[in-house]
């Protein structure tokens, strides 16, 4: 178990042996509690598509699962991990977070409602970041946030209960019905 408060450098740096995973909250270490199988099985079938579409972008985006990501706001004393992220940054070697997020992907999961919205929050400071995709894992919907052309994002999510999840600056897009598939929550 982390003992804070701590650094964005500390974090980074602290021992690690004891396999747990932790984000950084205002200088404390918050355990990641671990997933679901439908959690699981909604990133990975989110992986896949989103990581077989990036490759044929001019954009050379890449996906990440479970990046470090440092908000902007006490960003000294940060570090979040979505589920997924998308860069178009070069990665290199020994890096520990991914600074140009395109995109973000952050499950809902009943368990830990109040830890998931204040990620969300907390990544809709980060500059470049444009759309965050918030899948539920109780439910066959998907919440999207899309910063507006403003650079202000909107006051409610845009929910997806059917059609197609799409992603607008790498041109991601997945039928709805897909992502939940192999689970109970489609009819």
């Amino acid at each position: 178990m982390l003992a804070g408060p701590m650094s964005v450098r500390a974090y980074f740096t602290r021992d690690q042996s004891d396999g747990g995973q932790y984000g950084l909250v205002g200088g404390q270490p918050w355990v990641v509690a671990p997933a679901s199988i439908v959690y699981g099985l909604l990133q990975g079938v989110l992986t896949q598509p989103i990581g077989a579409h990036l490759p044929r972008r001019e954009n050379r985006c890449r996906r990440i699962t479970i990046p470090g990501v440092i908000p902007n706001v006490l960003a000294a004393d940060s570090v979040r991990l979505p589920d997924l992220g998308v860069t178009s940054e070069p990665i290199q070697f020994g890096q520990q977070a991914i600074v140009d997020q395109v995109l973000l992907i952050e499950s809902l999961s009943p368990g830990k409602p109040a830890e998931t919205l204040s990620n969300i929050r907390a990544c809709t400071t980060i500059p470049l970041v444009h759309e965050i995709l918030v899948p539920q894992s109780n439910a066959a919907a998907v919440h999207v946030l899309r910063r507006g052309d403003t650079g202000y994002w909107p006051e409610m999510p845009e929910k997806l209960v059917s059609g197609e999840l799409s992603q607008t600056l790498t041109g991601f897009y997945v039928a709805l019905a897909h992502v939940y598939t192999g689970t109970d929550l489609v009819g």
